[in-house]
């Protein structure tokens, strides 16, 4: 395991990750139910994809919350419907065609028994603020 790998495992408070699916719109009304029924609710949530952060949306309306006035919240992907969201949601951009070229090119490796040495990770475009998210 790399070292920067194990520094950021050191950094995490795992008390204040909750573990859920990780697509779809019913996955992040879940998980953010089971985050609102916790005794500390969260001021801030990131939420593993864009359909997840939807569902979690959701939850939070149901139980009378505001975005961001009481729960912030951040989705992993951008996509056109984040944009037209109620608050639009911030969202971390991530590199899909990038991503995509590599592991298919990986794939062909494998396919045609050339040696796989792995690729390097894309890293994140960059935040794209929204109106999701404010201070605590």
């Amino acid at each position: 395991m790399c070292l920067k790998l194990v520094q950021v495992q050191k950094a995490i408070s795992y008390h204040l990750v909750e573990e859920g699916g990780w697509l779809s719109w019913n996955d992040g009304k879940i998980t953010m139910r089971k985050l609102l029924d916790r005794e500390q609710r969260p001021s801030a949530v990131f939420a593993s994809s864009l359909m997840v952060a939807v569902g979690a949306m959701a939850a939070l309306r149901e139980s009378g919350l505001r975005i961001p006035e009481d729960v912030s919240i951040i989705g992993l992907h951008d996509a056109p419907l984040a944009e037209v969201l109620d608050p639009p949601l911030t969202v971390i951009e991530m590199p899909l065609y990038g991503m995509g070229f590599k592991a298919t090119n990986a794939l062909i490796k494998v396919i045609n028994n050339k040696d796989y040495e792995g690729f390097g990770v894309l890293a994140p475009k960059g935040l794209v603020l929204r109106r999701s998210t404010g201070r605590p």
